[in-house]
């Protein structure tokens, strides 16, 4: 018998197949086609009990147990990072596909600095700088004369679908920001990304799984040029890019799923702005036809041992 598990920070607030997310409902929906049983898993709910005589730890969510799960996807992580960690490690000791590398699940929150890290030893991420607190960015200001040059790209680490993203033309307008961020920012752990403007000719998203890009859509801008979002007014249209295709599938993971966003500037440099593990394909899916629920649960169905596909 084959067992997914389809796990969302978002389900601490409730869990019903009824009020699930575009994404998770796809999931959900085509995950019931393959799978002898789909389970949308509270990480907050989840019992545990370590038994040195059984060996392996037992796990149990709502009275089901969930030792012989073939496998995990992990949607957000936001807000429950801990119980997620320790579901997603006991998982794979107990030798569930959790779909996702390991490195995902660390107990930290998810953002954009590993991404800003990896970018810069491949050159394919604007000049980027980290403001962790408003003392620390008293002499990040005093001190990046020497590396940047205005206009310059804020956004919160942790931010999602454009928001807080904005564009600063000197150090008042920064200095600005950066005060109305740290007095009214509610979420722990979380710094600023600084990132020099770039002359944005084309924005693309990817979606990649298992490190193959399943289709590319170009950004088409609405009014707020600044944050290219589906969310925020912008329009997805279907590209044929194998340029870009190839600059994705190179720099980014083959382990798992990621919306991958890629510009290019006005002297026809590529960069990758944003990786995300958790992409959102609502407006993707719209514009290409491509059914990304099934392509996922189609990618992940085929890596369950043959074992468990006896009755």
């Amino acid at each position: 018998m084959n067992t997914i598990g389809i796990c969302n920070a978002e389900y601490k607030y409730g869990l019903s197949p009824h009020n699930l997310s575009f994404e998770d409902n796809n999931l959900y929906i085509e995950a019931q086609k393959k799978y002898d049983k789909v389970m949308l898993i509270n990480p907050e709910s989840v019992h545990y009990t370590f038994n040195s005589q059984n060996k392996r730890p037992d796990l149990q969510h709502q009275h089901q147990k969930l030792n012989n799960l073939s496998t995990l996807i992990v949607r957000s992580t936001k807000g429950c990072e801990l119980s997620i960690s320790l579901l997603a490690n006991t998982l794979h000791a107990l030798e569930c596909d959790v779909v996702d590398p390991p490195e995902r699940f660390s107990g930290t929150p998810a953002g954009k600095l590993l991404q800003a890290y990896k970018g810069c030893k491949e050159s394919t991420l604007p000049k980027t700088g980290v403001i962790f607190n408003a003392n620390h960015a008293h002499s990040f200001i005093n001190e990046m004369d020497q590396e940047f040059n205005f206009p310059l790209i804020v956004k919160p680490d942790q931010g999602k679908r454009g928001d807080g993203v904005e564009l600063v033309n000197d150090k008042d307008e920064l200095n600005i920001y950066i005060r109305n961020f740290f007095s009214k920012n509610t979420i722990p752990n979380t710094f600023l990304i600084v990132q020099e403007y770039i002359k944005v000719i084309k924005e693309f998203r990817g979606i990649v799984i298992g490190g193959e890009v399943i289709g590319l859509c170009e950004k088409i801008p609405g009014q707020d040029k600044i944050r290219l979002n589906a969310a925020k007014g912008s329009l997805l249209m279907q590209v044929e890019n194998n340029e870009i295709k190839q600059f994705i599938e190179k720099h980014s993971s083959n382990k798992g799923i990621i919306g991958v966003d890629v510009v290019i500037n006005d002297e026809q440099k590529l960069y990758i702005l944003e990786s995300n593990r958790a992409p959102g394909w609502k407006y993707f899916m719209k514009a290409t036809g491509i059914n990304v629920g099934e392509k996922i649960i189609d990618f992940v169905f085929q890596r369950v041992p043959s074992s468990n596909m006896l009755f």
